[in-house]
């Protein structure tokens, strides 16, 4: 039996994100007694370092027309909107870091990164009161993931409900 190496990396790597996430998330529930320093420390280094290492790791063996699909949360853009206009200036992009890496290194390639937030899933962590399925939950993933080869847009941005969101 012949297995695509694209698939099976893609399952070794969403399988580490979500065990990550997973224990991420059970290690501090509300109810935790870690510091807070902790808490952000461990939550730093999942949720920012991990990603970044696993991109300074993978893009460079990307194929031509690859599409990267960062699984997130609305909730990281909802904080920015409550910051200060000065703080948000700081942090607002035109697009995500990665993104603009990826055109400046490897240009003509075709490559698309985007962030997307499935938004609220009925999953173990949600709960039962969610208001997506989980198949309606993937749509906005695989339709990023699943841009036709020669498209251009979108790159670089945040997508929920298969709409680009102003960051």
């Amino acid at each position: 039996m012949s297995f695509n190496k694209s698939i099976i990396l893609y399952y070794i790597i969403y399988f580490i994100f979500y065990i990550t996430a997973i224990s991420n998330t059970l290690l501090f529930l509300d109810s935790a007694t870690e510091p807070f320093g902790e808490q952000a420390e461990v939550t730093m280094r999942t949720n920012f370092w991990g990603t970044l290492w696993v991109c300074h790791a993978l893009l460079p063996i990307l194929r031509h027309n690859a599409r990267v699909v960062n699984v997130s949360s609305f909730v990281s853009k909802k904080s920015l909107d409550q910051c200060s206009p000065e703080l948000q200036a700081k942090f607002r992009n035109k697009d995500l870091i990665q993104a603009r890496v990826l055109t400046e290194t490897r240009p003509g390639d075709g490559i698309l990164l985007n962030a997307c937030c499935p938004g609220w899933v009925r999953t173990d962590m949600a709960g039962p009161n969610a208001t997506k399925s989980p198949e309606e939950g993937a749509e906005t993933p695989v339709c990023l993931a699943m841009l036709p080869e020669g498209a251009k847009e979108p790159h670089g941005q945040l997508v929920w409900d298969k709409t680009v969101q102003e960051w």
